[in-house]
């Protein structure tokens, strides 16, 4: 995948997760562009796929107990995205807490041309399906999340470290 042209990228990453997808009409705007929806449903099946390469299907995710959950979802386009382009979507994880409870993954979409079209940055956590409430992951799946660990990884506050109180 060539980076050349992110700014938010400083620097090299080691390994990442892609997968293609060709633009058909049912996910076209009324301009003939790539919806904004699409590019977050592209980023949130690439997340699932690496998953499932993993070894970590829904099922086995939720025999776990746990699901991931997405509390921010971030945007950004950098050029238009036809219907029949084919965009190909490359997942990496840029940052998590010690426990792997919270985490922060950004996928960077590019064309044929391998020019970056669009970047989703999503910031999210693993929740207890019946605590519902922020927990870690089981050890072998933060395993498999923390695979695609970018170069430009970052450690995020652990969901147990007490917050301190608001001014």
């Amino acid at each position: 995948m060539n980076l050349q042209g992110l700014s938010h990228v400083s620097s090299v990453v080691t390994k990442v997760f892609l997968r293609s997808y060709k633009v058909g009409l049912s996910e076209a705007d009324f301009n003939g562009h790539l919806r904004s929806t699409r590019y977050l449903d592209y980023s949130a099946d690439v997340r699932y796929a690496h998953l499932v390469e993993a070894g970590w299907t829904l099922r086995r995710i939720t025999e776990a107990g746990v699901a991931p959950v997405s509390t921010v979802d971030e945007l950004r386009y950098l050029r238009e995205v036809n219907v029949d382009e084919t965009i190909t979507a490359a997942y990496r994880l840029t940052g998590a807490s010690e426990d792997g409870a919270r985490w922060q993954v950004s996928v960077d979409m590019t064309n044929s041309d391998n020019a970056v079209v669009a970047t989703v940055m999503t910031t999210g956590a693993w929740i207890g399906l019946r605590s519902r409430r922020i927990t870690a992951p089981p050890t072998d799946l933060a395993a498999a999340v923390n695979d695609l660990r970018s170069d430009d990884f970052v450690v995020l506050e652990n969901a147990n470290r007490p917050r301190p109180p608001s001014p």
